[in-house]
């Protein structure tokens, strides 16, 4: 996610949107978060598709009267991607994150938007994946169509977690000295890592010698 937040900070922005806890119980919840971003950032975007097509996704978008028939699956994927490939020739790229929350339906649809949408960048995110899970079954049909790379982050080392000590400059805090301490709290998940130091600050804890607290929020993750 922290480097997906410096691509789009970017001068040319990306489509950036992200699945959250509690998509997996609604069909298409993330897709719909991302035609919403999309809506704000590109709002020009939606209007290459019909919009009863995108009903099924943005319900604001239905008729008054309603449909006249249930939504089909090869509108909704055509209207999709007609969508999808405006934004990324308008905006260079689509960034989806943190898709281990994301419904079945989403996770199903996904490498055929992205053959159907033409050229541009697609830039997912994910935890690791089990095997037979539908985040699994996406990530090998991706790299199986030989259009993807997968990117597998490990965890920082002493050198660095030594480096992102520094980067915080804090006073009488010595990276070199705290990273291997720091490393076998967090397992070098930058993540864990930057919140033991921030909660060792706020706390006042001496850092510097090693005191490093255990934040609650990282033992319920």
């Amino acid at each position: 996610s922290r480097l997906l937040q410096a691509l789009a900070d970017a001068a040319v922005r990306p489509l950036w949107a992200g699945a959250r806890p509690g998509d997996s119980l609604v069909p298409y919840a993330t897709l719909g978060r991302a035609l919403r971003a999309l809506q704000q950032q590109c709002p020009q975007a939606l209007l290459v598709a019909p919009a009863e097509q995108l009903a099924p996704l943005l319900p604001e978008l239905a008729p008054a009267a309603g449909l006249a028939s249930p939504p089909q699956r090869e509108g909704l994927v055509a209207a999709l991607a007609a969508v999808l490939g405006h934004a990324l020739a308008e905006l260079g790229g689509i960034v989806l994150d943190d898709l281990h929350f994301a419904d079945a339906a989403t996770l199903q649809m996904l490498p055929e938007l992205s053959a159907r949408c033409g050229q541009g960048a697609w830039l997912l995110s994910l935890r690791p994946p089990a095997e037979g899970t539908l985040a699994g079954q996406l990530m090998a049909d991706l790299v199986a169509s030989g259009n993807w790379q997968s990117l597998s982050l490990a965890p920082l080392d002493d050198q660095a977690l030594a480096e992102l000590v520094d980067s915080l400059a804090l006073p009488q805090v010595h990276g070199g000295a705290l990273a291997p301490m720091l490393r076998a709290r967090s397992g070098g998940n930058p993540l864990f890592a930057l919140e033991t130091l921030r909660l060792a600050w706020t706390e006042g804890h001496a850092i510097e010698s090693g005191a490093l607290p255990s934040p609650r929020n990282l033992g319920q993750l």
